[in-house]
């Protein structure tokens, strides 16, 4: 068969019976590659995964995936697997890492928004959590990643926080340091940005109850990162 030069995707053949088959697996494959997402990279396949589904396959991964190997971007479709090689430079978004990924060919990918021609890569990050607001703080534990640079930690309330009046976000350096005297209705947020700031290790960030102690509700935080890149392998 006659494929894609990019992503092999299957030509119509001549005088080929039932040509809608040929045609809507395309349709499939370029459906799941315009959405330049996956779910992960690094899981195996799911027990029940739903048509469209993309992974980058990971080592432990490979034989989950029907014939994918190691680095394929494996798409749900037609109730099996299709395995796709991406060229070098396609990016996607690995949604539970919350960065972009860009193939660097042959099955090897490097995380990043920017790739340089040795591969070494340079990415925008956010980790975040929700939290349960109790008793006088909260702690995220390594929330910011180490060795990255930290722009600043977003804080808003999904669910109205009780006992305490406001509060305030912070790390051992300054639990002030992304905002003090933040609302605890439901909806508030606040964005809690900071001059540029290295780390060298994993740093925890501490919500802190003021005119009370907390009683319920929830925080969620979300610190946003430049991770650079390590050198590729």
């Amino acid at each position: 068969m006659i494929e894609t030069t990019a992503f092999g995707i299957g030509h119509l053949a001549a005088a080929q019976a039932q040509k809608h088959v040929t045609v809507n697996a395309g349709l499939d494959h370029l459906d799941a590659l315009m959405r330049r997402a996956v779910i992960s990279a690094t899981t195996d396949s799911p027990a029940s995964p739903a048509e469209g589904d993309a992974y980058i396959v990971p080592a432990g991964g490979v034989g989950s995936f029907g014939d994918a190997a190691e680095g394929d971007l494996a798409i749900r479709t037609g109730a099996a697997w299709a395995a796709v090689q991406a060229p070098a430079g396609f990016s996607v978004l690995v949604i539970d890492r919350a960065e972009r990924w860009i193939s660097r060919g042959d099955g090897a990918w490097t995380p990043g928004t920017v790739i340089s021609p040795l591969g070494q890569g340079l990415g925008l990050g956010v980790a975040e959590t929700t939290l349960a607001a109790s008793g006088a703080s909260v702690t995220a534990a390594g929330l910011i990643p180490s060795r990255v640079i930290l722009l600043g930690v977003t804080s808003w309330v999904p669910a109205e926080v009780t006992g305490a009046t406001s509060y305030a976000v912070g790390w051992s350096a300054d639990v002030n340091a992304f905002g003090s005297g933040l609302g605890v209705a439901a909806g508030s947020s606040n964005v809690g940005v900071v001059g540029p700031t290295a780390t060298y290790a994993a740093e925890d960030v501490t919500v802190t109850a003021a005119g009370g102690l907390f009683t319920g509700g929830e925080i969620a935080l979300a610190a946003a990162i430049i991770r650079p890149g390590p050198a590729p392998v």
